[in-house]
């Protein structure tokens, strides 16, 4: 009967030197009280990138651009 008062002594002991120990350190730092940080903005770029049109004048040699209201426009070609 006095080894269970002695284990159970032991245990309640341990107990208590469990629980005299300061848990409310991360109360203390605020890590959960803050907001968590903004993820940091990955700048995206393109693997293909898109190919340059040439410009007009270097396919064809164009004289003017005629546009009628009717029926759209018109290019005159140098030949």
């Amino acid at each position: 009967m006095s080894r269970k008062i002695v284990i159970s002594g032991l245990l309640g002991f341990t107990f208590l030197l469990y629980g005299a120990q300061d848990y409310s350190i991360i109360l203390k730092r605020n890590i959960f009280a803050e907001p968590p940080p903004k993820p940091p903005v990955v700048e995206k770029t393109p693997i293909l990138k898109p190919l340059t049109h040439p410009s007009f004048n270097i396919l064809i040699d164009s004289a003017g651009i005629i546009y009628v209201p009717d029926g759209g426009c018109f290019v005159v070609v140098k030949s």
